[in-house]
């Protein structure tokens, strides 16, 4: 509970567990700054938002807003839900009166930086995409500056942002996990490799179909040791075809879904993965090799950009979705795992891409700001509650 001279930091992040992420790294480390800091988090209603802040047991407020109004007769629905959304934004913004708001992406965002703006609120975004997203294009100028994870984020945002790249914020518990205390988690041996299958907030449906054709055809020598993150909505069928698999030689640690992901980086020798934002600052950040399969169908493609950032360190292999084969992906991770130089020679590329202290200093960006603010804050009404 904080006093009425506490700075106050508002973050607001929806949509994807890709947006939420770096918003709860950045709170994380405003909180063990030291300073008197009270931070509040906004995000939409949806049950993925939910799910993704009940996880870290945090309790933000919530707005109704699901995605960004088109401009036609036949969304009036939309225009109305966003109206709601940008008046409820207004007097949350009025009872809560933040020094400073911290924007991190999906659509929610939206209203309460237009809000913002005419309240005269100072607010940073996150870009953690090679292809900026529409809210961060949208508000990139009136920002005070745009974080951004990647180079190819800022030479595609307007001349007239500021911008700095800082990579894109982690967890601190997802850089002090240790491998033993992982091995430990999933009971594995230290003499094997480790695999670590994870598909994205949801899981994914594609890539979970061709791990398990690979692993039909990984060499018995191996050992394989998996862990696998398959989503909630793919549990129950990857473990029907698992159980009916004959697969003596590969230990499968099965999950619909990880809260202790930091162990399972930890633990893990490589990591198959699709190539949202969060997942790479995450392995980059553990130093790890990896196999990307990008989401196909992702908005501007952005996730074979940011794939392509990693592949050109040397640091990730890429497959395409629609090129996967079990025989193929089966060979290329038995390559990699059985070469422990090849796999050196990628986690140093990985580690060299990683920013670790990415989230103090975005916090450390947003003290200062508050520190200098000259609003002068009204007491929170209802600390609790900021929304209506």
């Amino acid at each position: 509970m904080g006093t009425e001279h506490s700075r106050r930091v508002l973050i607001v992040a929806g949509g994807t567990g890709g947006h939420i992420a770096p918003a709860l790294a950045v709170g994380n480390a405003l909180r063990h700054s030291g300073e008197d800091v009270v931070v509040r988090y906004l995000t939409g209603s949806r049950q993925i938002e939910r799910q993704a802040f009940a996880a870290a047991h945090e309790f933000p407020d919530f707005l109704a807003c699901e995605r960004a109004p088109r401009l036609s007769l036949s969304a009036a629905p939309e225009l109305l839900r966003y109206a709601r959304s940008w008046s409820e934004s207004w007097g949350m913004l009025r009872r809560f009166v933040p020094h400073v708001i911290l924007a991190t992406g999906g659509y929610v965002c939206a209203p309460v930086l237009s809000a913002a703006r005419l309240q005269g609120i100072p607010f940073f975004l996150h870009e953690s995409n090679a292809v900026p997203g529409q809210v961060t294009r949208l508000f990139a100028k009136r920002a005070r500056r745009v974080f951004v994870a990647l180079d190819a984020a800022a030479e595609r945002l307007d001349a007239n942002a500021t911008c700095e790249v800082v990579g894109t914020p982690v967890r601190r518990e997802m850089l002090e996990a240790t491998r033993e205390d992982g091995l430990a988690r999933f009971g594995f041996s230290a003499n094997n490799p480790v695999l670590f299958v994870i598909g994205g907030s949801q899981g994914a449906h594609g890539v979970n179909e061709a791990v398990l054709d690979a692993l039909a055809h990984i060499p018995p020598s191996l050992q394989l040791q998996v862990i696998w993150a398959c989503g909630p909505l793919n549990h129950n069928t990857v473990k029907g075809q698992l159980d009916r698999s004959a697969l003596p030689n590969v230990k499968v640690s099965l999950h619909p879904f990880l809260d202790d992901v930091h162990l399972a980086y930890a633990a893990a020798d490589l990591v198959v993965s699709r190539a949202g934002a969060s997942t790479l600052a995450e392995i980059t950040a553990r130093g790890l090799p990896s196999v990307l399969i990008p989401y196909p169908h992702a908005k501007d493609n952005h996730q074979w950009e940011n794939a392509q950032a990693l592949a050109k360190c040397g640091a990730a292999l890429i497959v395409e979705e629609a090129s996967l084969g079990s025989r193929r992906l089966a060979t290329l991770l038995t390559d990699v795992l059985r070469s422990t130089v090849r796999r050196g020679e990628m986690a140093v590329a990985a580690h060299e891409l990683g920013r670790p202290g990415c989230a103090g200093e975005i916090a450390d960006w947003l003290l200062d700001q508050s520190a200098h603010d000259t609003m002068t804050p009204s007491p929170i009404s209802d600390p609790e509650k900021l929304t209506a």
